[in-house]
């Protein structure tokens, strides 16, 4: 079984500013314009969310953040066909070089795992955001995406630091599909990376999806918890890599927006469309891409 690195989420260290403002983001303008935004990551990177200092933005459609045809070329090329990191060596950067496209063909079965230290009411709270993600990733790709308790195929792990090792010894022992080398990967993970979704193929060569294995930690305060709800689990189903020209979206590194938008949507449909299949080499799937987008924006 292949193992590919799909995508993480980086603590972000300059601040995005919310359209909708609230009190709080008030305070923390008065802090950017007296002071600056070292003090401001000090004061609210560190005490309010965690480490990470931002404010996400949360709307679905902008009207800011307007798209066109060959942005949805450009974007998707990008996302589907290249990589963030090579695949078998960890957290080892991928340099541009296109691969070829992966997406399920299996319905996918969500399971949560949850840490000893996650409480009964933010287990509650997660399965309530995952059922809502899940139900719209359905309705978006049309493939079947489902919340399950066992025979899963997409395992979303909510551990903290400690637990995480002894989590994912358990698995390995139940024969669970991850393997000893993502098993260290998932182990040791960076403490500048949020959340990490690894995702399996039945053989190097055809990139048809079989597995997914997410890792989320449970330290994060609730939006940052969401966001990595939604990234994750959206990357895992085959958009990989993250562009900084991929905007308004969630598959961006500088992380300005938490929560799945229109455009990510967009983008998902367009993979799932039957005309695209896994092992699709970029020169192959160009042709069609573009008629995929201009059918639906004629």
């Amino acid at each position: 079984m292949n193992t590919t690195l799909v995508s993480t989420m980086t603590t972000t260290p300059f601040v995005t500013l919310d359209t909708k403002l609230e009190e709080y983001d008030f305070v923390m303008i008065f802090f950017i314009l007296a002071f600056g935004c070292p003090v401001l990551c000090y004061i609210y990177g560190i005490c309010w969310f965690n480490g990470c200092c931002l404010t996400k933005r949360k709307e679905w459609r902008t009207i800011y953040t307007p798209f066109t045809k060959e942005d949805l070329i450009r974007d998707f090329q990008a996302l589907a066909f290249y990589g963030e990191y090579v695949s078998g060596h960890g957290f080892t950067k991928a340099i541009a070089q296109p691969t070829e496209l992966s997406k399920w063909e299996d319905p996918v079965r969500v399971r949560l795992l949850f840490g000893p230290s996650v409480s009964a009411k933010t287990r509650e709270s997660d399965r309530q955001t995952v059922t809502e993600l899940l139900d719209r990733l359905t309705n978006v790709t049309r493939h079947p995406i489902m919340l399950v308790e066992d025979n899963s195929n997409f395992d979303v792990l909510v551990a903290n630091e400690d637990e995480r090792y002894d989590i994912l010894t358990q698995l390995q022992h139940q024969r669970h599909p991850i393997g000893h080398q993502s098993a260290s990967l998932l182990k040791t993970i960076p403490k500048e990376l949020q959340c990490v979704v690894l995702a399996y193929s039945s053989t190097p060569f055809y990139k048809k999806y079989v597995q997914a294995l997410a890792v989320i930690r449970a330290e994060h305060p609730p939006l940052l918890r969401k966001a990595c709800f939604h990234e994750e689990i959206a990357q895992g189903l085959g958009l990989s890599n993250d562009s900084p020209k991929a905007r308004p979206s969630i598959f961006n590194d500088d992380d300005e927006f938490a929560l799945l938008t229109e455009y990510d949507e967009i983008l998902l449909n367009i993979l799932y469309d039957s005309r695209l299949r896994s092992g699709m080499s970029l020169n192959t799937a160009a042709p069609v891409l573009r008629q995929i987008i201009n059918e639906r924006y004629p």
